[in-house]
């Protein structure tokens, strides 16, 4: 199999933003001489990818997945390069599937339907959803009437940079992988059929827990802290109708900065604890057509402000709504426009605010 997309994505907004456009993360402080408003144009989310199945007998087949982008490095990059967003291999029987490789995170894997795919909100309430290397089993099992399980154990990478490099000062693990868990109940009845290509309704939780040391001081005396990586999710969808259906996650943990979480704080550099942070979002989504839909929602992390420093971000929030248009297979057209708001701490413990409006807008040729 090969596919892929080439895709341009423009953003406006009356805020400067970090990250470039398809992947915003959230506002920069406000500039001095008011000169806020910016666009950006890049094709950085054009993709390629690449598989293979492979019939192993015993109802069991072995698959291959690779998929690369555009961009350079860590999200924050504005460059191109060639980076791999995952790449792993699997066998399967429909019941249990063993994977190695280059995977999606199985912590809070559910994600918004916004126009800008690649960050997803992070930092914004949606963490997680980022490709980290990892050993992983599953299993599904049928409930019966339409109702399904489905379990997952992940052993993962627990220095991971993708996102946020906020673990790259002086950091390594701490001798154990990371451990992430998934559990999740999809109910789709024969029968049911969804504009939105959604089950009736799926709950699910996830959990991480993992470990890492940091160093301190260069000299004697020197300082060696271990600290945790904890987390816990619980994210639902229901289809309200064919056409009409709702979706959300909350989520809540600590130093899961290198996660999308606390925008981007795992440890406060003078107590050397934990920053604790809480978020979540929820969407509406509507088909206007087999070929058209919307969803409108609302995206917020908050970390705890008691255990920031001044510069940090305590408060990141993103309000949206879109229209997508898949005009035909080979072409998809999204327009999204967006409220941002995002909170630094002050000395003194004082708030500086920043706000303002943007849209992006993405034109997608697939093949």
């Amino acid at each position: 199999m090969l596919g892929g997309a080439f895709t341009l994505n423009t953003l406006v907004s009356s805020r400067r933003t970090v990250g470039p456009a398809g992947s915003v993360f959230f506002l920069a402080p406000p500039d001095v001489t008011g000169r806020d408003n910016i666009i950006d144009i890049t094709a950085q989310y054009s993709r390629i990818s690449l598989g293979i199945d492979i019939p192993a007998g015993d109802d069991w087949t072995v698959s291959a997945r690779t998929l690369f982008t555009f961009y350079n490095g860590s999200l924050f990059n504005a460059g191109y390069g060639f980076q791999p967003l995952f790449g792993y291999g699997s066998a399967s029987n429909g019941r249990w599937t063993f994977s190695a490789g280059l995977m999606f995170e199985l912590f809070s894997p559910r994600q918004p339907d916004v126009v800008d795919s690649v960050s997803a909100l992070y930092f914004s309430g949606n963490p997680a959803n980022s490709p980290r290397a990892q050993l992983r089993a599953e299993w599904r099992a049928p409930l019966g009437g339409g109702t399904n399980l489905e379990a997952a154990v992940a052993l993962t990478d627990p220095i991971s940079t993708f996102i946020s490099k906020d673990l790259t000062d002086r950091t390594e693990d701490n001798g154990i992988p990371n451990i992430e868990t998934r559990l999740v109940v999809t109910h789709a009845p024969e029968g049911w059929s969804s504009m939105l290509d959604r089950p009736m309704w799926e709950v699910g939780v996830s959990a991480i827990y993992g470990e890492f040391r940091k160093f301190y001081n260069v000299s004697a005396p020197f300082d060696v802290r271990t600290n945790q990586a904890r987390g816990f999710s619980i994210d639902a969808g229901v289809s309200l109708s064919p056409r009409l259906a709702l979706q959300g996650e909350m989520w809540t943990g600590q130093a899961l900065g290198n996660y999308g979480a606390a925008i981007g704080a795992s440890v406060n550099p003078l107590t050397r604890r934990e920053v604790h942070a809480s978020g979540g979002w929820g969407e509406v989504a509507l088909a206007w057509s087999g070929k058209a839909y919307s969803t409108f929602g609302y995206g917020l992390d908050s970390p705890d402000r008691n255990q920031l420093v001044p510069g940090d971000k305590t408060r990141n929030e993103t309000v949206w709504g879109n229209i997508v248009w898949l005009a035909a297979p080979w072409l998809r057209l999204g327009i999204e426009g967006t409220w941002r708001r995002t909170q630094y701490l002050l000395p003194g413990d004082g708030l500086l605010s920043n706000e303002g409006f943007g849209m992006l807008m993405t034109t997608s040729f697939r093949y």
